[in-house]
Parts: C-alpha cells; sequence; structure tokens
C-alpha cells in the first residue's frame, strides 16, 4: 500500500499521569495491489502510564477489512489470505 493516508478524528484523553487513557478515531485510505481506493475507518486505544505506552489496541472496521482482504486475494495477492499473526 505504497500511498495509504491516515485522517485523524476526534481525540480523547482521560485519567491522571499514571493512568491515562487516550482514544483516537481515523479513517485509512489507500489504493491496494489491484488499484482499487478503499477506506476503512477505525480506533486506536492507547493506555500511558507515566507516560510510557502500556498498551495499544487497534480497532478497524473489520466488515470493511474482510472485504478487502477478499477481493485482494481474489486478485491473486497471497499475503491477503494468509494466516493471523498470533502469539506474543
Amino acid at each position: 500500500m505504497p500511498d495509504i493516508s491516515f485522517s485523524l478524528g476526534t481525540i480523547r484523553v482521560a485519567g491522571p499521569p499514571w493512568n491515562t487513557l487516550v482514544g483516537v478515531d481515523w479513517v485509512e485510505t489507500n489504493s491496494g495491489a489491484d488499484g482499487v481506493r478503499t477506506s476503512t475507518p477505525g480506533t486506536h486505544i492507547v493506555r500511558l502510564v507515566w507516560g510510557r505506552v502500556a498498551y495499544v489496541g487497534i480497532y478497524p472496521d473489520t466488515v470493511g477489512l474482510q472485504r478487502t482482504l477478499e477481493r485482494l486475494a481474489q486478485a491473486g495477492v497471497a499475503e491477503a489470505s494468509a494466516a493471523p499473526i498470533v502469539g506474543a
């Protein structure tokens, strides 16, 4: 996705410096390997403990993402149908 871009929406911050939660709404736009332009909304949730990242959650619109991956897999992009990365 050589032209991927993110537009930020609402940013929310709550909590004291030792336990801060940040929420960021965004819309990601890109052209897939098949040249089709798509946009997918999502949210990042970040927990900061004294200014250090303790947790990052990424929550994209999974329905839109799944449609894009299926379309790319049909176009022959092997990575689009690869098994998920799991574990830590």
